[in-house]
């Protein structure tokens, strides 16, 4: 993958995932960081739709995914989860403490230079920070930032990956026990017990999905494997139930064995 360097301005670098032939989004990308004053280098995603399967034999096992999630993942989907792997790799090599990564379909309030300069000045141990999600999370505050910002440990983990801070610690865990994996990635990361990480939730969302965007290739493929007709409904619904219970039971008891742990959040001492 050629990856580009980002330079040292903040204290943890910031890296784009990004199709190199997505010309049009990294465009919007430069555009939306140079607004926000935020240096950040591209990471070349891995394109889904050129993977052969000997390209993923190392990564996606299909029988791990029939027994672990509700249907089966796309190649856009395969492509995205090793696309943050390798990132996760890359972090976890690297010297500094941990590094912001984003998706590069958002849209970002103005607060987020601050709030990532607020967030790599604390000791964040192993951990993930989500700096998205859909709708209120419920869970118990660890830090207040400036702006009336919090960062919460939710009770339950919200989807998607559109940006999060991770530190060096969290990524070395992940790259060390993700493979081979059988759900989406954002799906991975809401089982955060199996991979020997917390995940924290960055409340009020500094990021945002751009109002009425087109369907990514992710979301279409999504829609194309799930099966039609009575029959492809009853195997879904079976799935999906399959699939809810365990997540609810696992979820119960790593809450219950964390439950104690999570403590107040503070700044690095120098």
């Amino acid at each position: 993958m050629e990856e580009h360097e980002p330079d040292g301005a903040l204290i943890w670098p910031i890296y784009v995932i990004s199709l190199p032939r997505e010309l049009g989004r990294r465009a919007a990308t430069e555009s939306a960081m140079a607004a926000l004053g935020l240096p950040f280098g591209f990471f070349d995603a891995v394109d889904g739709k050129t993977l052969r399967d000997s390209d993923i034999a190392d990564f996606y096992d299909p029988e791990k995914n029939q027994r672990l999630f509700k249907r089966p993942m796309s190649a856009p989907e395969i492509g995205c989860y090793m696309s943050h792997f390798a990132l996760w790799k890359r972090i976890a090599a690297d010297n500094a403490p941990g590094a912001v990564v984003l998706e590069d379909d958002f849209d970002a309030d103005a607060a987020l230079p601050g709030l990532l300069r607020e967030i790599s000045r604390l000791d964040i141990g192993n951990r993930l920070v989500k700096l998205h999600s859909e709708k209120f999370v419920s869970g118990k505050s660890l830090a207040d930032l400036p702006g009336g910002y919090q960062l919460i440990d939710p009770f339950s983990v919200p989807g998607q990956t559109l940006g999060y801070v991770i530190s060096r610690e969290a990524a070395a865990n992940l790259a060390e026990k993700a493979l081979p994996f059988g759900r989406p990635v954002d799906m991975d990361l809401k089982h955060w017990w199996e991979l020997d990480i917390s995940i924290l939730i960055l409340q009020p969302s500094v990021l945002h999905i751009p109002p009425a965007p087109p369907k990514s290739s992710i979301e279409l493929s999504r829609e194309a494997t799930k099966p039609d007709g009575e029959a492809g409904m009853a195997n879904r619904l079976v799935r999906n139930l399959r699939y809810q219970l365990p997540y609810r039971v696992g979820l119960f008891k790593a809450r219950w064995k964390t439950r104690a742990k999570a403590s107040k959040i503070e700044t690095k001492k120098n």
